[in-house]
Formats: C-alpha cells, structure tokens, sequence
C-alpha cells in the first residue's frame, strides 16, 4: 500500500503494509511540488503533477496495488453537531442535512463525519458530532490524478483523522487531556484539539511570511497567536484549559517550537510512535505521521470519514480527450497481450508489440502532447468557474433560505459593545460571521461574550481569548465567531438557547 499526504508544496509517501493491526513500513520519501500545482488542496496543473509523481515513484521502486490519501485545506468546513441517535444513512441524512442549513454548503461538499460522545438535549440522549465538509473538485481532482497513474484508491481521508488514528492509539495520551496536537508546516498550521479522549475540533490556518512583517521566524509567532488562541477555545467550552502539546511534520528545531510558546504554561512532546507502527527507524515518523496514519482502520461504529464512499459527484466523468481514448486503447493491448501469451501465441503476441510500440509513439506525438497540455489549461478555467459557481451558490442559498443576517444581529451586536469595544473588522462566512473587536477593559469581552451567549440569537459564540500581544494605548484585541442561526419559529423563539 502506498500512503501520499499532500499539501500545496510536498506530497510525503510511505511504502507500508497493515498485517494484523500493525503497519510495517517499507519505506518513504518526499515528492517536491512546484508553485501553483496544487493551490489549497485543489490541483491545478494535473498533468504536471502526474508526470512528477510518476517519475518519483518510479525512480524510487515505489510500486503497489492500491493507494490511500490524506488531505488538507482551509476549505473544508468543521463542525460541531448534536444529531439524535440512529444508525447507517439515516444518521449520515441527518448530519448532511445539518451541515446545509447551519453552514450553508451544497450538494457540491463531501459530508464526513466522527461520532465523538453523547450529550443530552431537549430531555433526549444525542450523538455529539464533528463532522467536516468537504469540496468534491478537490476530491475529483485527486481520483483523475490517480487513474493517470494507475493506482486505485482506497480511501481519502481529512488530515485530522488520519492523525487522531496515531494520537488515539497511543493510551499514554489519555492522561495529557484535555490535548493539542500541531502539525508545523511553513505554509500553515493544523490544530486537533482532544478532550475526552475524542477529537474535539480541528482547524486548518494558513500562513504566510508576508503577514508576519516578513520575519524569519513567522511560523514560530504564528505558532505562539494560535496555541494561545486554543486554549482560550477550550476554557469557553468549559474545559480546564490545556496542558500538553504535541507536535508533529516539520519538527526539526523543536526547541525553537518548545520557546515559541513557553509563556503559555504547557508542556510539549513530539508525536511518540504507538505500538501499532513498526519499520520507522530509517526516517522521521512525525514528519510522516499523516500518510501512516491514513492506513490505519478507523472505527466503523463512530467514523464515516473515507470522502470516496460519500461522493457526491451525479455520475462518472466522461472521457472526451483523444489522449484518454488513446492511453485506454494501450491498457487494452496490453491485456491482450498477456491472454497471448497465456496461450503462446508468439504471432500475435509480436504483432501486438508492434501495435503497442505504434501506440506509444502516438502517445508521445507533439499533437497529442499539445491536445493534453489545452486540456489541462480548460481543466483549470473550469475548476476556477466551479469555485466561483459554488460561491455564489452558498451566498444565494444563504440569502434564500437562511434569512439569517437581519438588522436585529447587527443591532445586537452594536448594544453589546456598550461603549466599552468597538468593531475592528468583520468577516462573513456561510453560516457565521468573524468579528475583531478592540476593548478599552481589559475584563469586558468575557462579560460581552456571556452576554451573546444569552441573547439567544445566536446558534454558537466562540471565543478566542485576548490578543497576547502587548496592548496599545490601553487597548485590547479579542476575536469572537457568532454561528449564525436559521430564521426561528415561534417555538425556538418563545424555547431557552442552548
């Protein structure tokens, strides 16, 4: 089995085999990709990609029958759902449902989903959810990627499930929760935080040297903002606030990440190896940790996270181009080759040599190669119309049905800055706004916060903490997420907020 974790600048592979519950690998290496190929998780020059993988995995005897992914983007969409109890489609009917109307997304998203607990609401026992929403072009992108290599999928997974297959084997970890889980990468950051022995929330932040005033030592400071942050999240959610942090990718000058946040009070670990992985000598295991943990089995009680059972794409693509039709024709000669041979046939097995020299020679014409390079050009228009298309879809569901920024929101939010914040700036989202405010007490966005939460319209307020840099002129930044909800009816407007 072959194991690729891609992100927008490396693709990492691992060689490995699952034998009774362990993995034993085989190898691993790093794939190296140019700038622009795959932006965010989408690919974007597919025939490039494919060219440079297949010469990587060739000149380094990387051969299998199957292959598993793990991915990650700032475009998929977490979270948090409490679903009443039930089993198979009707339940992933129900997450999927919940997901369009709290967050706006289409039919266009693959819906994955982790049962991680129970909760009680409206005197009923319900399943607490994280599930995560997923855009198809991303997923279709990589299955094209992989029928031009050859290389059937099994599964493609969420970057976070991968990794909570690694953290959750380890029992030492249970002690360490409520948990931070890191993976440093130059381009962003990945944070899974744990409670309960359950991944609780995962979030995906870009990052960008630009942002930090051009620094050397950007992924450091933005480690600093939001590790802080997280804990900030958990102490809103209730929690104890949290502890440990683990780090995993690019962990080289762990020192330098262990400083990094040292004022936050929390002890730090590289990601340790669980029992279940054996062969990791020869490289270095938190680098790789997401492609080993996507071999893994999940839990088929509580997970439904593999986005290729819950495609949902109308129908297969169609092939159009004459390079497809012409590369399908070459893998029917070579079957035909074998039936052949099989029956020593030496006469047609030549005259079919000659037939597949011919159509390889047609293969690696000027005009095929042509044909090829306009298509992926079109695939790239057409992937970027998508994207736009999906947007604007989300914006008119969200104004159609969900009715959900009115002018009381607005006014609410302006009668809880009581003169003591002002507004520094608001991002909208589907199903939520993101709002930077500025505080002159330093002990008010605790009591703004609590009061959001009462107001009740709102379906959830998270709360990132104070800015811990130093305040200027005795003034304070803090971020808040007001989930937006639905239109109420009469009954959830006369009910209590949960």
């Amino acid at each position: 089995m072959l194991s690729f974790d891609f992100s927008d600048k490396q693709i990492r592979v691992v060689k490995g085999e699952l034998v009774g519950g362990k993995i034993k690998i085989a190898g691993a290496m790093v794939i190296d990709v140019p700038s622009g190929v795959i932006i965010n998780g989408f690919i974007q020059e597919l025939s490039k990609l494919v060219s440079i993988v297949n010469e990587q995995l060739i000149h380094n005897k990387f051969t299998d029958k199957e292959a598993v992914i793990s991915l990650s983007s700032s475009q998929i969409v977490f979270r948090e759902l409490k679903v009443p109890k039930a089993k198979g489609n009707q339940l992933f009917s129900m997450v999927k449902n919940q997901m369009q109307s709290d967050m706006g997304v289409s039919d266009d998203y693959n819906i994955t989903y982790t049962i991680v607990g129970e909760a009680k609401e409206d005197n009923m026992v319900v399943n607490k959810i994280l599930a995560a929403a997923c855009p198809n072009d991303m997923i279709v992108g990589i299955k094209r990627m992989f029928n031009m290599l050859s290389l059937p999928l099994k599964s493609i997974s969420i970057n976070c499930n991968c990794i909570s297959r690694i953290v959750l084997a380890d029992p030492r970890n249970k002690d360490k929760m409520p948990l931070l889980a890191v993976q440093i990468d130059n381009n962003f950051l990945n944070l899974n935080l744990y409670e309960n022995n359950q991944l609780a929330f995962s979030r995906v932040v870009p990052i960008d040297k630009e942002d930090y005033g051009g620094i050397e030592d950007y992924v450091y400071q933005a480690l600093n903002e939001n590790v802080f942050r997280m804990i900030q999240f958990n102490k809103a959610r209730g929690g104890i606030g949290i502890r440990d942090v683990i780090f995993y990718g690019n962990v080289s000058d762990y020192i330098k990440l262990t400083r990094s946040i040292e004022q936050q009070d929390v002890k730090t670990h590289i990601l340790a190896v669980p029992n279940q992985i054996v062969g990791y000598e020869k490289f270095e295991f938190a680098a790789y940790a997401n492609a080993i943990g996507a071999m893994l089995k999940g839990k088929k009680d509580t997970e439904k996270t593999n986005l290729l059972e819950v495609d949902s794409a109308k129908g297969r693509e169609q092939i159009t181009s004459g390079f497809y039709k012409t590369l399908i024709a070459a893998f029917v000669l070579t079957a035909a080759i074998g039936v052949a041979g099989y029956f020593g046939l030496d006469y047609y097995n030549n005259t079919i040599k000659d037939e597949t020299q011919t159509i390889q020679d047609e293969i690696n014409s000027p005009k095929n190669k042509k044909s090829l390079k306009e298509l992926d050009s079109a695939d790239n228009y057409l992937s970027k119309l998508k994207t736009y298309y999906n947007g604007v879809d989300i914006a008119n569901q969200t104004l159609a049905s969900n009715k959900v920024l009115t002018q009381d929101i607005f006014d609410e939010i302006i009668k809880q800055l009581n003169g003591k914040a002002k507004i520094g700036e608001i991002v909208y989202k589907p199903g939520e706004l993101h709002i930077k405010f500025i505080a002159s007490d330093k002990n008010y966005p605790a009591t703004m916060v609590e009061n959001l939460h009462k107001c009740g319209k709102f379906a959830q307020v998270l709360y990132y903490g104070i800015d811990p840099g130093k305040p200027t002129e005795k003034l304070w930044e803090f971020e808040v997420t007001l989930c937006l909800k639905n239109a109420p009816t009469n009954a959830e407007e006369a009910g209590e907020t949960k």
